[in-house]
């Protein structure tokens, strides 16, 4: 009994399951599901029911850090991701309140990135007491490169094959594939382009 309750409440969390060649196969039973994946330097937090973070296959994460809260919120990283962070200068992702931040397969990021789904305080209307800022999904779809320093907020959008240019705020869904978007906030600079690693 006593070893069951070890394995569960302290080995389970901080094993990380490594081959030799550092593919990281497993962590923090199920509330953290990981293909094979290279990771340093993370942190993962998960509460609430049915929250968890997946990551797929081919990836190299360094730096992340995620929150989860509430019940079935989800990080969800595809295939070959590549996030370029560090302890002192994180990509931050969270998701809160059953919503989602999905990241499509072969997607790049650079490092003090954030991705919030939320405002973390609701603001009411006065007259009926609705909150009018409800937390929302984030969505890249595959092979978006998000620059250095750049914000993505609730209810964001970005097609495949764009670029987020560095120091970027972006607030709403962007349709439109191989773009460019840049500023504060974000808005199309240019069309018709892809990128490579």
């Amino acid at each position: 009994m006593q070893i069951k309750l070890f394995l569960k409440r302290i080995l389970y969390p901080l094993l990380n399951i490594l081959d030799n060649k550092g593919l990281l196969k497993l962590l923090m039973h199920h509330s953290v599901v990981l293909g094979l994946s290279r990771i340093k330097g993370c942190r993962f937090s998960v509460s609430g029911n049915g929250s968890r973070i997946i990551i797929g296959d081919g990836c190299v994460i360094k730096g992340l850090n995620c929150l989860l809260f509430g019940d079935d919120s989800q990080v969800i990283i595809g295939n070959n991701v590549h996030i370029n962070a560090s302890k002192h200068f994180p990509t931050v992702m969270n998701a809160v309140n059953g919503t989602k931040i999905i990241i499509g397969d072969e997607c790049l990021f650079s490092n003090s990135i954030e991705l919030h789904t939320t405002d973390y305080h609701p603001i009411y209307e006065i007259g009926d007491g609705k909150a009018i800022n409800n937390a929302k999904d984030i969505v890249l779809d595959s092979h978006v490169w998000v620059g250095f320093r750049t914000i993505i907020l609730k209810g964001s959008h970005i097609s495949s094959d764009s670029v987020i240019g560095a120091g970027s705020l972006v607030a709403s869904s962007f349709e439109e594939k191989n773009i460019i978007v840049c500023g504060i906030p974000a808005k199309i600079i240019k069309s018709g382009i892809n990128w490579h690693l």
